[in-house]
């Protein structure tokens, strides 16, 4: 054999040599843990494997049935079928903004391998990969920290147990796709090692960006896991390499405000927007969390989860997914070590740990139900109280989800603790990451998991699916009951929305409409609207429904028939009376076009075909709810009347109360106000419980009438209750009378 032929089978050697090497690091580094988490996450998250086609994870209600709809219009979106961050088929054809609305399309990235299996498949193949990445990222972030790999595989196992994250599978998608919050810090981490590229500031925007993507609050807590670090590593840098850093930091501010800044700016827009209520700081209250729950057992344990339930709910406190904050025992463990034998490195994760889990507590202490303390009965106000008032952040209404990027930083505080016991006995490596995991695993490993079923479509649906025409479909019932807005009905006909590819009225969304925006009656929660009356009697809202329906551009109407799918629609139920009364004054002689086992479906006529039954009046804008004998109003507020022809009426308004800018508590007894039909204007005096009459011609179709008192709005005096409305007056009663005998 030749000397050159020798060489190449040498060189060839070589290389198969250093591609077995790469092959077998990629190995260790990337496929093994992968395999790890893959496994890891199938266990955790049983039963969903096992039922992957046929249901969905979660606990009955809403919100799963909303995350299906999310993953379907994120796919929608992404073939060019629908906006990605508009909703038109929702409150069909208004639409509504999803700029504001979490979880954000990114989940629907990971559910689109699955769609051919069908809905279940998708979502719960969102979840489960969601949860898969979550502690890759985490192991990703360890590594990029110098933690050995069995150490950073460690890290990943807590962050992706941890109670909240691993609760997501009961209702939250977004809880258990956290991965973008250890990649975040994954790229800040980089932009601080000066022997790598300045560009990964650019790349540590680029994952603040895609945290607007997924969601308000991820973002909120990458940006405040960015400025903690960044402020903390810089002051501890050396002097000589802070002048590079800080161009580094300016180079991420940069890209921030370029590539952010414009995305916050149209959500800035879409929060004031029409309808959109967007300050739920008062809901802090509600979703607050126990600090005991930060030290007691996680709520979805298997081994002790049933116990501290009974023992919180003892003491007046409900344990939620949203309070879910418990540091594990291990966990803890590990950080006092990491404290106490490496707190040069570890102290700013655990400082940050600490005031994440301080930021959850919400905007005072609760401790086992107790909100008051010392004789005084005073609160502990807490820093969250002040955060929330910051410009921006009046959307935050679930206090404890601070916890979660507390968690990474949790995570990573245990490791430092790990990482020494495990330099400190270097034989006994393997054992003590194993016992470590182990002990992290039977402190969090959870019940099974509840499941639901999605419900069965209706043939109808699954038809007009093949129709390519767009229009509207309204089902029924559209609410449980009367004092209920309709959301919680918006849910499940939004995954028949998956089927049939229809607009339809409602929708459950992050921030929908306090008010409805095309048919506020038939949603409205007053359950006696007795003050509003024509010819003395107060009519059914749904009297005109066909009208009302055609003019939407509403083609069908369909009522389901009471199905096992909500437990408050059964027959008798409100739900099922609520449809028959609707069927019964909107459609009273129409005869249904299917009628089959699930549903009853009705065609809506064409506007041309379907004029005003009767006159109708109804509230619009700016009415608050009846209390005891009146209903106040903020002006200008506004009546929509809907007439079958021009005819002439009589309005008839009785005052309860007028405000006074000159009376001692903003109420007087006397006031001017202007009524407004179309462009006619007129100006009556009004007195406190004397009927005022104003004349009024009324057109065909639908109109509104606009009350404003010229005293204008004010702000009622607080007697130790919080009344944060604007006013302006109250009436007993308001009576259209038809003057020349029309219906």
């Amino acid at each position: 054999m030749s000397s050159a032929s020798s060489g190449r089978i040498g060189t060839l050697g070589v290389r198969q040599a250093r591609m077995s090497a790469t092959l077998h690091k990629l190995w260790l580094d990337v496929g093994a843990p992968l395999l790890g988490y893959i496994g890891l996450t199938l266990a955790l998250s049983w039963p969903i494997i096992r039922d992957f086609t046929t249901r969905i994870a979660g606990v009955p209600g809403a919100d799963p049935l909303l995350n299906v709809w999310v993953l379907w219009h994120a796919k929608e979106a992404f073939l060019g079928r629908q906006p990605l961050f508009e909703a038109p088929l929702l409150y069909y054809p208004k639409g509504v903004t999803l700029w504001t609305h979490s979880p954000g399309p990114l989940t629907g990235i990971l559910a689109l391998p699955f769609w051919w299996l069908g809905d279940e498949a998708a979502y719960n193949g969102a979840l489960l990969l969601a949860l898969v990445i979550t502690g890759f990222a985490m192991y990703l972030l360890a590594r990029a920290l110098r933690f050995e790999r069995g150490v950073s595989f460690f890290a990943g196992v807590m962050l992706m147990t941890s109670p909240m994250i691993l609760g997501g599978l009961t209702m939250h998608i977004d809880k258990v796709f956290l991965a973008l919050l250890p990649l975040t810090l994954l790229a800040l981490v980089y932009t601080f090692d000066l022997a790598r590229s300045r560009w990964w500031a650019v790349v540590t925007a680029v994952m603040l960006l895609l945290t607007v993507f997924h969601g308000g609050w991820h973002f909120i807590l990458a940006g405040l896991a960015v400025v903690f670090f960044a402020a903390v590593w810089l002051w501890r840098a050396e002097r000589e390499k802070r002048g590079p850093l800080v161009r580094r930091l300016a180079l991420l501010a940069a890209a921030t405000v370029l590539l952010v800044g414009p995305f916050l700016v149209v959500i800035a827009r879409a929060s004031q927007g029409e309808g959109v209520v967007s300050d739920r700081r008062i809901w802090s209250f509600y979703h607050q969390p126990d600090a005991a729950e930060l030290f007691l057992p996680s709520q979805f344990s298997l081994l002790f989860g049933d116990a501290v339930g009974d023992f919180l709910r003892a003491h007046n406190v409900g344990p939620n997914i949203e309070t879910a904050l418990t540091l594990a025992y291990t966990g803890l463990v590990l950080c006092a070590i990491a404290l106490l034998k490496n707190a040069r490195r570890a102290w700013p994760w655990l400082a940050f740990t600490a005031l994440c889990a301080v930021l959850a507590l919400g905007p005072d202490v609760k401790w086992l139900g107790q909100r008051e303390f010392t004789k005084y009965h005073l609160p502990i106000i807490m820093p969250y109280a002040f955060i929330s008032e910051l410009p921006g952040l009046a959307f935050m209404r679930t206090p404890g989800r601070f916890i979660m990027v507390g968690f990474v930083a949790f995570a990573i505080g245990a490791s430092f603790g790990l990482a020494w016991l495990v330099t400190r006995w270097p034989r006994w490596r393997y054992p003590i990451i194993a016992i470590a995991v182990v002990l992290i695993l039977l402190e969090a490993w959870p019940r099974p998991w509840p499941q639901q079923d999605l419900r069965d479509v209706p043939t109808f649906y699954k038809e007009i699916a093949h129709d390519p025409e767009m229009y509207g479909v309204f089902d029924l019932p559209h609410k449980p009951r009367q004092d209920a807005s309709g959301t919680e009905f918006g849910a499940p006909y939004q995954v028949f929305q998956t089927v049939h590819g229809k607009g339809i009225a409602g929708g459950y969304v992050s921030y929908v409409y306090p008010q409805h925006p095309l048919f506020p009656c038939w949603y409205s929660t007053d359950a006696k609207p007795e003050d509003i009356q024509v010819d003395g009697e107060a009519r059914s809202c749904y009297t005109n429904a066909q009208y009302e329906l055609a003019q939407n551009g509403y083609r069908y109407l369909v009522q389901h028939k009471p199905q096992k799918w909500y437990s408050e629609y059964k027959p008798g139920s409100a739900a099922d009376k609520l449809a028959r009364a609707f069927v019964k004054a909107g459609f009273p002689n129409a005869t249904p076009i299917v009628d089959d086992d699930l549903t009853t479906v009705y065609r809506v006529p064409p506007p041309a075909e379907a004029p005003p039954i009767a006159t109708t009046m109804e509230l619009r804008d700016n009415w608050e709810p009846r209390e005891e004998q009146w209903r106040w109003a903020r002006s200008p507020a506004t009546l929509a009347v809907i007439s079958p022809r021009e005819q002439q009426a009589i309005l008839q308004i009785t005052p309860a109360s007028l405000h006074d800018p000159d009376a001692p508590n903003g109420t007087g007894g006397h006031g001017r106000l202007r009524v407004t039909v179309g462009d006619v204007d007129t100006t009556v005096d009004v007195a406190v419980d004397q009927a005022t009459t104003v004349p009024v011609t009324l057109k065909p179709g639908e109109q509104l009438i606009t009350l404003a008192l010229e005293a204008g709005n004010y702000k009622p005096l607080d007697f130790g209750v919080q009344d944060t409305r604007t006013l302006s007056f109250s009436t007993k009663l308001i009576n259209l009378e038809l003057t020349d005998g029309g219906s």
